[in-house]
């Protein structure tokens, strides 16, 4: 859903360690080398599906005899079942109690038990709660109930939401408490028959999942008091005494016992082990194991395997076993490595299901984002654009490792200073593969927008789905002209009715993103690699952005952005309505909404390509590097997500945000957005055809180049500050710019 885009700061230091760097290879090569990043497979297992037999489980506990998993059914009641996952078959528990279990575990003798909350009625002329009551249910060898034993009253209320109760292996029960006065948590510890042993006192802010460790420890994930998340605490019984054991990553999901080790750490990208001392260490890397960053949970199991409950696209929740590669495998499947910083997730669930329909061969990722994780760390959508923050030293990393001759197979594009990678000679030209692919019929495909993507006749680097980028205005007052030229733009702009302005909030920030960095290619020549920035057209955008406040100043201490903006649009005060259209009805969602239906013009952002001022964005591209001698595979992975399948995969895989390059898949689209369909709007025959047409001559393709983007950014700044005039502002951006095309060369 969206191109990356990371910080200005980041991707300064990605693209000025390339700028005149000998050190990088060269453009002479002779034979293809081979890949020779080194990728780590240790942590790349082996994903293997369970069958569940339609049962949408929760597994609560592993055990010596199998799985504990729960049944949610249609009503509040709930079954509880045995799971074996070697035989992948499950016995039903013949439980008394309707509702799930708090929790479930092996009792030391071997015999299973479960805990229940069970809320207390009083029946009379009306049913009043009075109060929960926790009881254990003990089954036997056929999981029939033989004992049931009601807890006492000092058993502290069992949450489903946290893990709030263990058993360690001499029968002692462990439960989290804040029955302190201050608010503070206890651990209470109970001996089997739940008479109270002693209690633990500890300050901290938050307490969650306890666990047994390997070694017999109990352990918990706490937050102290002064907001420092994501600690280990240990807990000792015999001296009735707690302390911290280690810090563990942010965004950890849960704790586990563990079956190798002393516990398990699940985070959203990975399972790392946890030893007696502390330390931690990477054992299973979801991406590389065919899962994408959808697990739900993981539970470690014996032989260093794993269950795993993934949620793939938010659809039926799916179970796996992990496993370790065995020597035969390693021996007998091709790895390809693909390399990138920040690595989009559309990419990563690509790769994974490409890696699942293979047998041959299979592509590794290697993020150097996740070598340099930071306490910043945040992904969001912004205006379709999908963003997040990076470490600078990842770039740096990898790009210390181009320049030492540490290259992928494949490299995902999405923040790499593409020019400079490309001038060293260091990417494949993929147009004659297209050319010479029997399977691919360029008649099938919008070629505007694979065309786009070439520098000079070269298409280093393809994507496979986008985002169109666009403005629309009243017919009445632009015309019918689509597409215009820098110096068409500007007279369209000093035409401006006087009670309209150009944009819905005009900020210096948003004429900055519009006009200014984000038309850098109408200024830029890629043939001959030189800009054309000192120009009058580019002086008046100049003058045009400097004359508005800042988006602090407009909107003043309420910040009330978009209130402001829809505003405008509605009450007709703004001439652009700029949006992005990653789905066919964003556009009647703009045009009825906003427009009322009046007749509207696509006039896009100034154009020199000859297209009709559209810009599109792919949401990540990928290149084959020249050093890779994995052309073939590589090559396979391109194909499959430019098939049919593929493409109506990915519009339904991330909820019809994202526009596909196939024309049939494109047309489908497109006229299911004018299906009638309960609770949602749907566009008219005209303007889905008004959409396809326009598609048609779309040819800006943006890949603006973060070293350009900060050079406008800069001298922009001098000029807003008044340390420049306008002319002199695009005098140096251009000699700027031109200074380091002409270094990439």
């Amino acid at each position: 859903m969206k191109k990356w885009i990371a910080t200005i700061t980041a991707c300064m230091i990605s693209v000025m360690m390339f700028s005149g760097c000998d050190k990088l290879i060269t453009k002479n090569k002779s034979a293809k080398k081979g890949a020779t990043l080194e990728m780590d497979l240790t942590t790349s297992y082996v994903a293997e599906e369970l069958n569940m037999q339609g049962m949408r489980a929760d597994p609560i506990a592993v055990t010596s005899k199998g799985i504990i998993m729960t049944y949610w059914k249609s009503t509040s009641s709930s079954r509880m079942y045995l799971y074996d996952p070697e035989q992948q078959t499950y016995t039903e528990f013949q439980k008394n109690q309707p509702h799930a279990p708090a929790y479930a575990t092996q009792l030391p003798d071997g015999r299973l038990c479960a805990l229940y909350n069970i809320i207390v009625e009083k029946k009379g002329s009306q049913t009043i709660y009075d109060g929960i009551q926790r009881v254990m249910e003990i089954y036997d060898d056929n999981l029939q109930v033989t004992e049931e034993i009601m807890l006492p009253e000092t058993v502290p209320t069992l949450e489903l939401s946290r893990l709030n109760t263990i058993m360690d292996s001499q029968g002692r029960w462990y439960f989290i408490a804040d029955d302190m006065e201050d608010g503070s948590y206890n651990v209470n510890i109970m001996d089997e028959n739940f008479q109270l042993i002693g209690k633990i006192p500890f300050d901290m802010g938050f307490c969650n999942d306890l666990v047994v460790g390997k070694s017999g420890k109990i352990y918990a994930l706490v937050a102290t008091a002064e907001g420092n998340a994501n600690q280990l605490y240990y807990f000792d019984a015999d001296t009735m005494t707690s302390g911290k054991f280690c810090d563990i990553p942010a965004h950890t999901r849960k704790i586990m016992q563990g079956s190798e080790h002393e516990l398990y750490c699940c985070t959203e990208t990975d399972i790392e082990s946890i030893d007696e001392n502390g330390t931690l260490k990477e054992i299973v890397d979801y991406r590389n194991s065919d899962l994408p960053d959808d697990v739900f949970d993981a539970y470690a199991i014996p032989n260093s395997e794993f269950i795993i409950e993934y949620f793939p696209d938010g659809g039926r929740m799916e179970y796996y076993t992990l496993r370790p590669r065995t020597d035969e495998e390693l021996k007998n499947v091709q790895f390809i490595s693909l390399a990138g910083v920040g690595i989009h997730p559309k990419l990563v669930h690509d790769v994974c299901e490409f890696n699942q329909s293979q047998t041959d061969y299979h592509i590794i990722m290697k993020d150097y984002a996740n070598d340099y994780p930071i306490a910043d760390y945040d992904e969001y959508y912004v205006d379709g654009n999908y963003k997040i923050n990076i470490d600078p030293k990842a770039l740096e990393a990898f790009e210390n490792d181009l320049m030492n001759g540490i290259v992928p197979d494949m490299i995902c594009m999405d923040f790499m200073p593409y020019q400079q990678i490309s001038n060293k000679g260091l990417l494949e030209d993929l147009a004659p593969m297209l050319e010479n692919d029997e399977r691919f019929n360029p008649n099938d495909y919008y070629m505007n927008l694979i065309d786009g993507m070439k520098k000079g006749d070269k298409l280093e680097e393809i994507g496979f789905s986008f985002t169109l980028d666009t403005n629309i205005a009243k017919t009445e007052i632009v015309g019918t002209q689509q597409g215009r030229t820098p110096d068409e733009y500007i007279s369209m702009i000093e035409q401006l009715p006087d009670d309209m302005e150009l944009l819905p909030i005009t900020s210096r920030e948003e004429m900055t993103n519009h006009f200014l960095t984000g038309s850098q290619e109408a200024f830029i020549d890629r043939n001959d690699m030189t800009s054309h920035f000192n120009c009058e057209s580019f002086v008046k955008l100049l003058e045009l952005a400097g004359s508005f406040q800042t988006k602090e100043e407009l909107l003043g201490e309420e910040q009330d952005y978009y209130a402001q903006y829809y505003k405008k649009l509605n009450e007709g005060g703004a001439l652009l309505d700029p949006f992005s259209i990653c789905n066919p009805i964003d556009y009647h969602n703009h045009h009825h909404g906003f427009f009322k239906d009046e007749d509207v013009t696509f006039v896009g952002y100034p154009d020199t390509s000859g297209g009709n001022g559209g810009r599109y964005r792919m949401n990540y591209t990928v290149a084959l590097t020249s050093y890779s001698t994995q052309a073939k595979p590589v090559w396979e992975f391109i194909m499959a997500q430019l098939s049919a399948q593929r493409q109506a995969r990915i519009c339904l895989r991330n909820n019809n945000q994202t526009l596909p390059l196939l024309r049939s898949t494109m047309q489908s689209y497109l006229k299911g957005a004018t299906v009638p369909t309960p609770f949602m709007s749907y566009a008219s025959e005209t303007e889905i055809k008004e959409l396809g047409d326009y598609l048609e001559n779309v040819r800006m393709y943006t890949n603006n180049d973060p070293y350009i983007t900060n050079i406008i950014t800069e001298e922009a700044e001098m000029y807003f500050s008044e340390d420049q005039t306008a002319e002199k502002c695009a005098e140096m951006i251009e000699s700027r710019v031109n200074l380091y095309l002409s270094e990439q060369q």
